[in-house]
Order: structure tokens, then sequence, then C-alpha cells
């Protein structure tokens, strides 16, 4: 065996200070979190824990009334296993990590292990003895709390460990599998202390043990990740198996029909009272497992159950993704959710000023759009027709204060003209999924979608014309579209090698033109504010400016490595943003930018961003993510994107070696068309660099100088 420690003291109040930026975005909806929650751990009824996606720790001494988050010492980790021994005594492992705390997660004790695999799951015996499993087959035991370490390696690499349970200090099992293959189910057992492991075949039919219950020192109960098929005509049903000689032979229960997903957890408070969950419901046995009772828990209609902590017969929480978090204190009667705000899958949002605002996506499995006057933070339902069939709203905008559009991915559209509380479903008359919007007023309206099918009407949607415009096999639009009026219009089309156009047309879309833009690269974002000024985004390339409606452009633009929107506020003020990680504003049509935010994404899946000015926006997205930004800025000064000096490098295209024009430069860096960072070159620099690692095709070329940074294509052949 092997003994080590690895510790770093993590006081919160010092990750706080070191991480507090001006924090412009904030999360609107849901509380207490919008993160996939993993697992959940009530040492007593007041006190729990729940951890997540994105390092997310949250805490409650109230019985989950109310919750904070506590930070985690590493960021960006999906933390899946957290075991609280009492009130303030807790174990968090994931990936390479485990964190131990003895003050209700105020400070914790970091040790990091790197080992073939990650750790899974942790299992307290009393304060002092504490095992850890890994899912290569190593087994980490502590004397001391969870501070010291001691490693087992357990026939390393041949078996996969998972949950791991003990029932005194000597013996213990593990929910684990061989590694072929085709992994084979096993239950691993020790009878001193974990050093080593017998290896007990499971029954038939068992393609994984989703978790095990260890009643005495050969009593143990074990879950089937899978759900079974009988040759009655009781059909697909859960099974769970008991054994009372640790493991040589099997008891099977039959728990009762599948919800269509497998068995998760399961734990056995005594011989007769037990429990298993899935991943919607929660399955109740007060005679052994002779007979089951099942009911859902799920309190959204797109949550998805991961994890239980019975802290009694009456007590449980449970969570799960979506986010999840719903408690029951009378025993499973009735469950109370704890997560408040408004539920959905959103995919648009749109605001007419400061306070009116709408989002759109869906809920309930039909089409939603919600409506706010305070600025997002609170959000009731707007009143829709939807059409049979339609799933969500994909895109809404306004023409008019009074007068707004919504889209699906089906044949309607959907309509408002009372200021977006009421809408109405209206046919088009063509079968084609349209997702793109462009209205640039009330009667002209253009809806594109599909493979780059495009309709529009001039009526108010009375009526409707195909106006697709004939593109190569295999191209869609790329880009969204922009009318500025009733005749002018843009838009971007490509195919899944990054290929592309740029089209126009000058009446109403009867008639569409190619223009030429200098690449032959997919377009990203396209948005014009009038007939003549417009930006394109390529990524990896840049920002793109014209003047002359599309006829020249300017030199692209370096902003960021990827966009997800870009809008014109008029015709010398534009947002560019990704997401919530980047927001960048314009001033003089386009060709500068200042970064007037970049810091990492709070984690959410975010679909839309819409800014009305350069300091307030809001972005949507998945579990409900509802975010607003407000600028505050404080600390470092806005850097700029300033307009390219080309030609610092020669010769373009090039083969193994490019030279420099004379200068002071300070670093230079190749990146590829994706903005990804490929090589990085340090002083001292001579007169040329040697490119002959890279592959053909096409860089970026980024030279930093105290004057500022310049930029340039590379052809390399």
């Amino acid at each position: 065996m092997k003994k080590f420690t690895f510790t770093i003291t993590v006081l919160l109040l010092l990750v706080i200070s070191l991480n507090s930026h001006a924090q412009e975005w904030s999360v609107l909806n849901p509380s207490p979190t919008f993160n996939n929650l993993h697992a959940v751990s009530f040492p007593s009824p007041d006190t729990g824990y729940i951890t997540g996606d994105n390092s997310s720790l949250l805490r409650t001494f109230d019985g989950g009334e109310t919750w904070i988050a506590l930070a985690f010492p590493i960021a960006d980790v999906q933390l899946r296993s957290i075991n609280f021994l009492n009130n303030n005594h807790g174990i968090i492992v994931a990936w390479s990590h485990i964190a131990t705390t003895f003050d209700a997660g105020e400070t914790w004790h970091y040790t990091h292990l790197q080992l073939y695999s990650d750790f899974i799951d942790s299992f307290f015996l009393n304060d002092t003895l504490v095992w850890v499993s890994n899912g290569d087959g190593t087994v980490l035991k502590s004397i001391d709390g969870g501070i010291n370490w001691i490693q087992y390696n357990t026939q390393s690499n041949s078996y996969s460990n998972k949950e791991i349970k003990f029932f005194n200090a000597d013996i213990g099992y593990i929910a684990g599998s061989y590694n072929s293959s085709s992994p084979v189910p096993k239950l691993r057992k020790t009878i001193d202390g974990g050093q080593t492991w017998v290896n007990y075949d499971v029954p038939q039919g068992i393609e994984a043990i989703a978790d095990l219950s260890v009643l005495g020192e050969n009593d143990i109960w074990i879950a089937a990740n899978n759900h079974m098929v009988n040759n009655d005509s009781t059909g697909v049903v859960f099974k769970t198996y008991h054994s009372i000689d640790g493991g040589l032979s099997w008891a099977t229960i039959e728990v009762g029909q599948s919800d269509g997903s497998n068995l998760k957890k399961i734990n056995f408070f005594n011989a007769l009272e037990g429990r298993l969950m899935s991943y919607s419901k929660i399955y109740e046995t007060s005679d052994g497992g002779l007979t089951w009772a099942n009911y859902e828990v799920g309190s959204s209609w797109n949550s998805t159950l991961s994890d239980f902590s019975w802290i009694d017969i009456n007590n449980c929480a449970v969570v799960g993704y979506g986010p999840e978090i719903t408690i029951t204190k009378d025993g499973g009667q009735t469950w109370e959710s704890k997560i408040h705000g408004t539920i959905g899958l959103f995919r648009s949002i749109y605001f007419l000023d400061e306070n009116h605002g709408f989002t759109g996506g869906i809920a309930d499995y039909h089409p939603v759009i919600l409506k706010t006057e305070d600025s997002g933070n609170t959000w009731t339902n707007a009143q829709i027709d939807f059409a049979p069939g339609e799933d969500q709203i994909n895109t809404i905008t306004f023409s008019s204060p009074t007068t707004g559009w919504a889209t699906t991915y089906g044949p309607y559209a959907y309509k408002t003209t009372d200021a977006g509380q009421s809408w109405q479903a209206l046919t088009t008359g063509f079968d084609y999924n349209l997702t793109n919007i462009s209205v640039p007023d009330d009667n002209n309206i253009f809806l594109a979608g599909g493979n780059a099918k495009m309709i529009k009407s001039n009526n108010g949607g009375s009526n409707w014309q195909e106006i697709s415009p004939t593109v190569e096999s295999g191209y869609y639009f790329s880009s969204g579209i922009s009318f500025t009026d009733n005749l002018t219009g843009f838009v971007g089309v490509g195919n899944n090698y990054n290929r592309g156009d740029l089209l126009k047309t000058i009446d109403g879309g009867i008639t569409w033109t190619a223009l030429d833009y200098g690449y032959e690269y997919k377009i990203q974002h396209i948005s014009f504010s009038d007939n003549n000024h417009g930006v394109i985004y390529i990524q990896g390339i840049g920002i793109l400016v014209t003047e002359d409606g599309g006829n020249t452009w300017s030199a692209p633009v370096y902003v960021a490595p990827y966009l997800s929107s870009i809008k014109w506020i008029d015709t010398m003020h534009g947002i560019a943003t990704y997401n919530d990680s980047y927001v960048g504003y314009t001033t003089d049509g386009g060709y500068t930018w200042a970064t007037t935010y970049q810091q990492a994404s709070l984690g959410g899946s975010i679909y839309s961003t819409y800014f009305i000015d350069e300091h307030i926006g809001w972005a949507c997205g998945n579990n409900s993510l509802i975010m607003r930004y407000n600028e505050t800025y404080i600390g470092i000064e806005p850097t700029i994107a300033s307009k390219p000096i080309e030609n610092f490098i020669y010769p373009n295209p090039a083969n193994d070696v490019i030279h420099l024009q004379k200068d002071q430069y300070q670093k230079i860096q190749i990146f590829s068309i994706e903005g990804s960072l490929v090589q990085t070159y340090l002083p001292p620099f001579g007169e040329s660099i040697n490119i002959n690692a890279l592959k053909s095709g096409m860089y970026t070329v980024e030279a930093n100088t105290a004057q500022g940074t310049m930029r340039q294509k590379l052809l390399k052949k």
C-alpha cells in the first residue's frame, strides 16, 4: 500500500476575493440555480447539501426553504458525488479531486490525485474512517476523517469501481465491473478494510449495478441499472436483488413495470422498509420487497432525477436535471419543489425597452411566450393560440411597439397586435420549418428556414408567397436574414463544409444576386442598419463592414474567437456578443470594437441574447435560464480591436517560412480558421518565422506591438 498527502486549505473568503470582479451578468431565473444537479446529502432534516454542474455547491439550514451557494476549490467541475456524515463534516469527490470540510462547507481541505480514472463515490463509517472509490479499480482510505489517504490498488485497471458502502471497519462492498470488450458487472467485497477485494458474480440479465444498500455483514441489496423484459404479460420491468450470504446467492425481486428509464438509487432502512429511484419515480416497499408502490416525483415536465437522500423514513430530498430539487417530509405522500421561477427551455428573448420584454421556447411540451414588465425580474405567461403539432417558439421580434412576431420550427407564424398580451397562429400555406424572421414594418414579414426556403407577406400575414433563392445543393441559411425595407434584404447561405455565399435582393426576394465579400467561407451572422450599412461575421476571420449595400467590404476586424450575435442600434452603434462571456461595442459603424465585458461564462446553455444598448441586455437558454446584463464596469480599461494593419508578413501564400516587416514585436500568434490558437512565438525575433509544422490551409497571424495589435490572413501551401 502507499500513503500520501497533498493538501491545500481553501478559505471561502479567500476564494471570493481572488475571483471577485464586476459581475455584469446576473441570473434572474430560476433560483436557487440553473445548473443540472447530480448529488444530494441531508445529514439532518434541516441541513442539506447539493452539488451539480459548473462546480455548483448549495447549502440549506432550513430544510430546503432557502439555499446559499458555497465556493468549491476547483472551478468548472461536474460535482457528481457528495456525502456528509453530520451537519459539518462532509466530502466531495469528482474527477481527480477530493475536498473535505469540517465546518459546513465554509473551508475545504483539498487533495488532488491523478489516477487512470475519476473518483466516483465516498462512504463515511464514522468521523475518522472514510473510503473513496475510483473508476480504475483503486480504493482510497482515510483514518483521519479525510485529511490523509492510503491508496489500495485493487487489481487496478482490471475492474472499475462505482458505489462503495461499508458495514463496519472491515467489511465493505463495491458495485463494480470487470473491464473487457463488454464490461461484466461484479459485486466486490472486502473483509480487511479495503486492502483486498473478492469479486462475486451477479444474476444474469444485469448489465450494470446502479447502486447498493448494505444492512449487515452479508445482508445486501443491489439495483440493476437496466430494465428487463419478462416473457409473460408483465412486459418490461425493474428488478432488484437481495443476498443474505454476502453475494454468494441472490433472490430476484420484481419491482414493477418500468417507466422507460433505469433504476438509479437504492436505500433500505431495515429488513422491511426500502426505497428505489428511477429517472422519474420513487418506488417504496414496507414488506421487504414483496410489494411495491410508486409515485411520480419530478416537479417539471423536463426534469430527470439523479440522486436522493433519505434522512429517515419520512424526510427525503431528490435532485436532478432540469434543474430539480424536490422534498418530502411525510414519507413521500406529498412532494414540494424548491426550484422557484418560470420553468421552460427558452430559445429567444426580445425587449421593447428596459422594462418590457418577452422570451419564448417550450414548456409542458408546447410553445410558450412569457412577458415581463419589470426588466425580467418576474414573468407571466402570454396567451398563445398555438397550432397543432407546434412544439416551441424559436424567434421573437417586434416591428412596432404593439405588433410582434414569432416563429417555431414549423410552417406557422405567430402574431400579436396588443403588445404581446396575446398571440395568434397564422397559417402560411407552406410546409417549411420556418425559424428565422425579419420584419422591417408591420405589413412586410419575411420568414426563412429549412433548406434555404423563404416566404414573405406584404399585408401583415394575411397572404404569403415563396421567394426562396436558388442555391447550391446542401446549402441552407447560415446567418439569419436581414431586411431593411420591403424590397432590400441580405442573407448568408452555406453548407456543412464551411463554404457559403452572400445573397442580396432589391425587389423583395423576387430575384437574388450573389455578392463578393472576399471569402468563400460561410457567414455566421449578418446585420444591416439600413440599405447601405451592414456587417457580416465569419468565424475565425472577423467582422467585415460595408457602406454601399455590400458592393465593397472592409478588411476583417478580429473581435473575439466566436460571436453569437450582432445587433445594430443605429448606423454607427452596434453590439456584438458571445453568449454571456463577451460583449463588444462599436461607435463607428463596425470598424473598431471596444470589449466592454469579457469573463468566463457562468455555465448556462444560452440560446439567445438581446441588447437595447451597450449598457443593458438579456440572455435566455436551457434549464429555465434567464439572465440580465447591467454595465457597472470597474477594473481594467476596455480593449480596442482596431482596423487591421496588413502585409507585415510575406510572402503570402507561403510554404515553410514567412518573413517579418521590421517592428518591435512583443508576441506573435497563429490561429486556425476556427479561432483556435495553433502556435505562439516570443522574442527575440529574427527576420523570419518557420511555419513548416503548420498544415496546409488558412490561418490568422496576430502580432502584438507597443502601438497595438496587427492581424493578417495567411495561406499555408
